[in-house]
């Protein structure tokens, strides 16, 4: 459980502010995609330990996860108005923008992206569609069901889904027909569900629990109970799952964590156990945390003084529309002539 730093906050946040979306295993190197994809890119070659940096895409839109392909990797965007971006990772470019063709509503974005028999298949948040993506084309499919869905995830042709409200979970085929329906009224939110197993892993929105529903049984298990914290203040600021995501190793499924501890589960014998990672003394996991921070504290706006007579009039809209606060101490004597106006 020990882990080492390999790619520094400091080289993370080489082209300013910088959110990670998700990490891809391409050949030999490790990809670092940023939630705002038209950012450079980090790419890490696990061999040499080099870091470097690439611009990519020109697009503006918000990552929301990205399957890859051999030398293709396809961009899901947040937003259903997005189109869905295809990177040829050997030259570094979009090389395709497919369209969903569909009037979004609101509330409506991509969630829970997935491979299955081929296809990736893919959910639309508040609402009851859901697609699938191949060499043909991109196909929607709606859902015959009254409430949107929150969740969703894809196994053998079918989806499993859980309703807004986390009332209902339903099965359905590739189609569009509901298979199955079964009322789960746990009282919690969830964002994000697992098939494994011939069962429902459901993770709850902010409250650090994982429950399961035996499907063949018809009931719920309470898993992993909720963790003490001490970055209780962290859903609020990065606003997703108390999870990153989760990885199967031999019959065990990995919750990688956010803020609780790493939690192991059985998959035949559904015994959870927690194991905390191990980060090194110059690397704390406290100065993790201060680090995300931070980095989200970070402006995009840069002000730089070329000229000694200068207009300072960008520089004081700047600071208006700024809750930065100023160094008093600054050596700039346009900064202490700024600084003196606004104390």
């Amino acid at each position: 459980m020990q882990t080492q730093c390999m790619v520094s906050p400091m080289q993370l946040l080489n082209d300013g502010c910088f959110e990670i979306g998700k990490l891809i295993k391409w050949k030999n190197k490790i990809i670092i995609l940023p939630r705002e994809i038209s950012k450079k890119w980090i790419f890490y070659d696990i061999g040499s330990g080099k870091v470097d940096y690439g611009a990519v895409c020109t697009d503006s839109h918000r990552l929301a996860d990205a399957i890859l392909f051999e030398n293709v990797l396809v961009i899901f965007s947040v937003f259903v108005k997005d189109p869905i971006l295809v990177v040829d990772l050997m030259e570094r470019k979009v090389v395709k923008r497919i369209d969903f063709g569909l009037l979004p509503q609101k509330g409506m974005h991509i969630m829970d992206v997935t491979v299955d028999q081929g296809d990736i298949r893919f959910l639309i948040r508040n609402s009851s569609f859901c697609g699938r993506l191949n060499s043909k084309g991109i196909h929607l499919t709606q859902i015959r069901v009254k409430a949107p869905f929150a969740c969703a995830d894809f196994f053998d042709g079918t989806g499993w889904a859980v309703t807004c409200k986390g009332d209902l979970l339903y099965h359905f085929d590739s189609d569009g027909t509901i298979l199955d329906c079964y009322k789960i009224n746990l009282g919690i939110e969830f964002k994000r569900i697992v098939f494994e197993g011939g069962r429902i892993f459901l993770l709850s929105a902010y409250e650090g629990m994982i429950k399961i529903f035996d499907i063949e049984n018809g009931y719920e298990i309470n898993v992993c109970a909720q963790q003490e914290s001490n970055f209780a203040n962290l859903p609020e600021l990065f606003k997703q799952v108390d999870y990153w995501g989760y990885m199967k190793k031999d019959s065990d499924i990995w919750f990688l964590p956010l803020k609780y501890p790493l939690q192991i589960v059985n998959i035949d014998t559904l015994m959870c156990r927690q194991e905390m990672l191990q980060y090194s003394e110059e690397f704390s996991e406290n100065e993790y945390w201060e680090y995300c921070r931070y980095a989200r504290k970070m402006k995009r706006f840069i002000y730089s003084e070329k000229l000694p007579n200068e207009s300072l009039e960008r520089y004081v809209e700047l600071i208006k529309g700024n809750k930065t606060s100023i160094d008093r101490k600054s050596k700039s004597s346009s900064g202490k002539k700024i600084w003196d106006k606004f104390k």
